[in-house]
């Protein structure tokens, strides 16, 4: 399996340590266009197994052709990439789930997937809002 990740924060870092665990044989991640590339690189590549590529343009990303893509960059990242990806034909997870309530936004995405004949798959929970709250309750106890 081909692997391609947008944004290389918490979650995704976290997902490369459990994909040596699996059928993954290669990642292909898009960063922000001022990112250092060559030194992302180095450093995911050091130790591991599985080849990590680092490109900062979307058509790059989609042109390797991964077989499944994870969003792990915020709701900013669903509005401008996931639409595009979906109408070429990729299938996506969406981890920032909250951004599908912009209603306009969802819409687009269910057309965009219908267009490529795709799939957006919405992961149960939204762990990281949920331990937010959770922190917040807890201080105003």
């Amino acid at each position: 399996m081909f692997l391609g990740l947008i944004g290389y924060g918490g979650i995704a870092k976290g997902l490369l340590d459990l994909v040596s665990r699996t059928g993954v044989r290669e990642v292909t991640v898009l960063v922000r266009p001022s990112t250092d590339v060559a030194a992302l690189a180095e450093t995911a590549n050091k130790g591991s197994d599985i080849p990590v590529r680092f490109v900062t343009a979307l058509d790059a990303f989609a042109a390797a052709k991964p077989s499944l893509v994870v969003e792990c960059a915020g709701h900013g990242a669903v509005g401008s990439h996931v639409p595009d990806l979906l109408k070429q034909g990729l299938d996506v997870v969406i981890a920032s789930i909250g951004a599908l309530a912009d209603e306009d936004l969802h819409q687009k995405i269910i057309k965009a997937a219908q267009t490529g004949k795709s799939r957006f798959i919405l992961p149960s929970g939204a762990i990281g809002g949920l331990d937010i709250l959770r922190t917040a309750t807890k201080r105003q106890s």
